[in-house]
């Protein structure tokens, strides 16, 4: 799924935050490598998790640096 979305023009960039409960090591490795921004293992630390939201949230928020042509 994490492939197609980064395929697709639409929503290449949309910011994806990955939970699973498979073994942690080789989820984190290839989540990260996937292009996800954040990846959690289940049983989930809330606190953790809403603040990686907020953060990305701010980093969506925040005015992008313009690029030259």
């Amino acid at each position: 799924i994490i492939q197609w979305l980064r395929r697709t023009p639409e929503t290449k960039d949309i910011p994806v935050i990955m939970i699973s409960a498979t073994d942690p090591e080789k989820f984190k490795a290839r989540a990260l490598s996937s292009g996800v921004v954040a990846s959690f293992h289940k049983p989930i630390d809330t606190g953790k998790l809403l603040d990686t939201i907020k953060t990305v949230f701010d980093q969506e928020a925040s005015p992008k640096p313009a690029t030259a042509n």
